[in-house]
């Protein structure tokens, strides 16, 4: 096998990448590694692509180190996942947590990284890191911030550094951002369900942005989000927003404005409301987690919505909604319309459970996939073009 050509190996890698959780499958990767010189850089290409740092196999020093002795793996890196800590902090878990030096050094060495997953347990960072992450690569198109349980104002920090961010999720709680200047950053996704506390929705997706060439198109928000103050910033980007996510959900007429809406998640929408809205007809993609009460209550309007949309794919529900008196009628509804009826035990819970939500990477169709394709996205390369076009 070993004698195959390398085109084609490099496909069976890359069926082999994914493990149903969505990491990947790091044990196969290092298995094909070791078969033969020739299969080695393939292998290690897809090995590194996602790096965590601080994993249980190595101290976070240890594996800084072999990352910066090792340029040509360093260049290999397109997400990159760690902990970054004060020294206080440090003290009670240091093998495990990056000091700001170690942080900023490595991603200082990292040409290609493309996102970066960070648990920041510090409120803000030493300027004199902020210094020297603005002299290292400065294309990161993707932060994640990651709990923890530090109110932290990094993300600001981060965004000056980095205004060439264009997906960012927040799930840790926010300081104010004060006085700090808004960076010229213009956001395509952004997402904040587990954020407890958003200060300023307005700094981040600024009404006048919907106006311009590169205006939001995926947006998930949380509960607290929906308030009236936030109410018509978000409608402001309605137009031209594709993916919408809310935790709760929104009041009948709040769906009227979103004209381009192509995938819409609502994790608390009671199935008997669904002829309350009036559905946006772009919608490909629908994914809604049912209320207790559903299951014993009728489930006609949710399949008349359901049939009243043309251009549907996919409908996502609660595997138990399966038990349903009326399930029957919803599954052939959808194989009369050819539409995917997916079940699912797990709604958009953690952003970094990959294979719910795929890579942050511009979308074609929805739901984004998490596939080879989506992967080649995270080039710097293709950026570019993306970009351009």
């Amino acid at each position: 096998m070993a004698h195959l050509p390398l085109e084609l190996v490099l496909l069976v890698m890359d069926e082999a990448f994914y493990l149903p959780s969505g990491l990947p499958d790091w044990n196969t990767l290092a298995a094909c590694a070791a078969v033969c010189r020739a299969w080695l850089p393939f292998a290690q290409q897809l090995l590194f692509h996602h790096t965590r740092v601080g994993c249980k196999a190595y101290a976070v020093a240890t594996h800084i180190q072999h990352i910066l002795n090792r340029p040509a793996l360093a260049n290999y890196i397109r997400r990159l996942e760690l902990s970054v800590s004060n020294r206080s902090f440090r003290l009670h878990s240091p093998k495990y947590h990056a000091s700001e030096t170690q942080f900023a050094s490595l991603v200082a060495n990292l040409p290609q990284l493309y996102e970066l997953a960070v648990h920041f347990f510090t409120p803000s960072l030493d300027p004199r890191t902020v210094k020297q992450l603005s002299q290292g690569p400065s294309r990161l198109q993707a932060l994640d911030m990651l709990e923890s349980f530090i109110p932290s104002g990094v993300v600001y920090q981060l965004l000056q550094v980095w205004p060439s961010i264009r997906f960012l999720c927040i799930r840790t709680e926010l300081l104010d951002p004060l006085d700090i200047p808004r960076p010229p950053f213009s956001l395509y996704e952004l997402s904040s369900t587990q954020s407890r506390h958003l200060p300023s929705l307005q700094w981040f997706i600024p009404p006048e942005q919907a106006q311009t060439t590169s205006p939001l198109q995926i947006l998930e928000i949380g509960a607290k989000f929906l308030e009236v103050e936030n109410e018509e910033i978000i409608l402001a980007h309605a137009p031209h927003l594709r993916s919408l996510s809310l935790v709760q959900k929104p009041d009948a007429g709040f769906l009227d404005r979103f004209s381009s809406l192509e995938e819409l998640v609502v994790t608390r929408l009671p199935l008997s409301d669904a002829t309350s809205y009036r559905w946006p007809q772009t919608l490909q993609h629908i994914a809604l987690w049912t209320e207790l009460e559903d299951y014993v209550r009728p489930l006609h309007p949710f399949v008349h919505a359901i049939a009243s949309l043309l251009r549907l794919r996919r409908v996502t529900v609660h595997g138990l909604l399966n038990r349903h008196r009326d399930y029957a009628s919803l599954v052939d509804t959808c194989q009369r319309k050819g539409v995917e009826l997916v079940e699912t035990l797990i709604m958009n819970e953690s952003r970094r459970d990959l294979s719910k939500k795929g890579y942050l990477v511009p979308v074609d169709r929805f739901p984004r996939a998490l596939d080879a394709l989506n992967r080649r996205k995270m080039e710097i390369d293709v950026i570019q073009s993306l970009h351009k076009s």
